[in-house]
């Protein structure tokens, strides 16, 4: 030592000290990592939901197509049909279609999974199909031409 100058006391560092900082460090590195995955998740889950709303409401219009083979068979207005039921056909398989209180399903159909009964009524954005007889029942936009009313 030079003259009254006192030592300088350094803290006394071990290997355990420096890997237990580092583990500290990594440690938080982990977690906001962590975190940034778990926010991604919802957003991305939150997205879906709010895009699975918007696609399953009901659009404004009453008017709804019958397709068949990917062809308009028919185009009616629900508003204005009365109660009633009537049947499609497709090679030799047939769809018993219903229309009630302003509302339109299928209400037989002679193929096996029946998938398009289960549906039931249409109501959403969502169309009604019966793949094995390629019968689609949809909801079209309102400036389409009226095939047919019931009752006029």
């Amino acid at each position: 030592m030079l003259g009254n100058q006192k030592p300088i006391l350094l803290p006394q560092l071990n290997l355990a000290t420096i890997l237990d900082a580092n583990k500290k460090q990594v440690n938080m590195k982990q977690k906001t990592k962590l975190k940034i995955i778990y926010i991604t998740a919802f957003l991305i889950f939150l997205s879906g939901i709010i895009g699975s709303v918007i696609l399953m409401q009901k659009p404004n219009s009453d008017i709804v197509e019958i397709l068949s083979e990917e062809q308009v068979i028919c185009r009616l207005d629900l508003s204005r049909e009365k109660d009633r039921t009537f049947t499609v056909e497709y090679n030799g398989g047939s769809n018993l279609i219903e229309i009630s209180g302003g509302k339109i399903r299928v209400r037989e159909a002679d193929c096996r999974d029946n998938t398009c009964v289960k549906m039931g009524w249409l109501d959403s954005g969502a169309p009604v199909v019966c793949l094995p007889h390629r019968l689609v029942i949809r909801f079209a936009a309102s400036e389409y031409k009226i095939d047919a009313v019931a009752g006029q």
